[in-house]
């Protein structure tokens, strides 16, 4: 478990910067927003790993039109081809399809796309 070593108080004390004793690790800011940099930095790796997941389903897009079609059966084989594997393409035409929310389609196609 890291100590933390010295704390430097920015901007007239809104804001605290610590660093871990040793030198090991970014510094991390604590201010009126509260703790930033690990969180965005985790944010930001899982970003990245669902754009590896997309860009797998790319490659495997004619083995997982199966299984759009069992789950959204208004879209055509021909819509399917379209999207090839793109996730915008599938958000965007489900969301035509079923007239929901953008954020409500997107959350249900992240599910799907992580019980693949």
């Amino acid at each position: 478990m890291p100590r933390w070593g010295k704390a430097k108080a920015m901007n007239a004390g809104s804001e605290f910067r610590a660093t871990r004793e040793g030198g090991g690790g970014a510094p991390c800011a604590v201010g009126p927003a509260g703790i930033r940099g690990a969180a965005q930095s985790s944010s930001r790796s899982m970003k990245g790993y669902e754009d590896m997941n997309w860009d797998i389903a790319e490659g495997k897009w004619t083995q997982l039109k199966g299984d759009a079609r069992a789950k959204w059966g208004k879209l055509t084989d021909d819509e399917l081809d379209v999207i090839a594997g793109k996730k915008d393409k599938l958000v965007g035409l489900l969301q035509e399809r079923y007239g929901k929310r953008r954020d409500e389609v997107e959350r249900e196609v992240d599910d799907w796309m992580s019980a693949r």
